[in-house]
């Protein structure tokens, strides 16, 4: 799919009758901050799985073990991307935990470790581009007010293989 279809089912009535879909985008990466200040990294309880909103704090579910054991908390990459084609850009795609983790070949642990030249350098690799992105678009509902565009797979794309499928729409 290309972008602006994506945008379009979104926005149309077909989204209505499902909670979400999944698409294929052959994109160019065009936010991917890695050596900036943008958050690239949220907690989690490591009992329920629940974000852990404040820095150094515990579980807020109410009846959760891990509201009383500060340490109980696991670090995933939470990175936000704007994925754009010819048609227009996705921004605020998610890529977290195993995807960021294939893409960045690291994990958190040791990306944390790393110097900021080494970060650009892993930014490098994807921003701008061409890359087949996998997406699963959630619709909106009265807990999220927008779209959430959750990347599941990104790869450099094939030059033959983008030639050959990307949509011109």
């Amino acid at each position: 799919m290309t972008v602006q279809q994506i945008i379009d089912r979104t926005e149309g009535d077909l989204v209505q009758e499902e909670d979400q879909f999944t698409a294929l985008c052959y994109a160019v990466i065009t936010r991917f901050d890695l050596d900036g200040c943008s958050r690239l990294v949220s907690e989690r309880c490591a009992h329920c799985r629940s974000l852990v909103r404040e820095p150094n704090g515990t579980c807020g579910k109410f009846d959760c073990p891990g509201q009383t054991a500060p340490d109980a908390r696991e670090s995933f990459f939470d990175i936000a991307v704007d994925v754009t084609d010819h048609t227009g850009t996705l921004t605020g795609c998610r890529m977290v935990s195993r995807v960021a983790e294939t893409v960045l070949c690291c994990d958190v642990a040791t990306f944390l470790r790393q110097t900021d030249t080494q970060r650009t350098v892993l930014k490098w690799k994807y921003l701008l581009d061409r890359c087949a992105v996998r997406l699963i678009v959630k619709r909106r509902s009265a807990v999220r007010f927008q779209h959430l565009y959750s990347i599941v797979d990104c790869a450099i794309a094939d030059p033959a293989e983008v030639e050959a499928k990307l949509k011109v729409y």
